[in-house]
């Protein structure tokens, strides 16, 4: 994926202030990025002017701010899902996100819910995320 202007550089943030907390070193910004560099480094974008959000998950250190913000979007997802609910296994390493997922199961006229996981983990248990 490939993004420009304010996404980009919300994102270069991002990635420059977790580096410094994790190595106390913090990294110089780059600045703007020329007009025209998409082009030269020929990336081709098949989705333009597209709204972006982007969540986040800081663990809490020495000053004690977490932020859970990946959590809740799919804890969010889950509950509003009117039809369908396709989710990966990554997701249940989520205590919160397999609850949420087992409460609309229990709903009588919840949505259909479809879960993409391997068949056996590599220690030979059946890999629902339950087990």
């Amino acid at each position: 994926m490939a993004v420009t202007g304010p996404v980009a550089a919300v994102l270069g943030d991002l990635a420059r202030n977790r580096w410094q907390r994790a190595t106390d070193n913090r990294l110089p910004c780059p600045g703007p990025v020329p007009e025209g560099s998409r082009q030269r480094h020929g990336l081709q974008f098949d989705l333009e002017d597209a709204d972006v959000a982007i969540v986040r998950t800081i663990p809490a250190m020495d000053d004690g701010t977490e932020v859970r913000e990946v959590e809740r979007l799919y804890l969010d997802a889950i509950a509003a899902a009117c039809d369908t609910i396709y989710i990966e296994n990554q997701y249940f390493t989520a205590g919160a996100v397999a609850r949420a997922l087992q409460e609309r199961l229990g709903e009588a006229a919840g949505p259909e819910v479809i879960l993409n996981l391997p068949l056996r983990r590599k220690d030979g248990w059946p890999a629902t995320p339950w087990t």
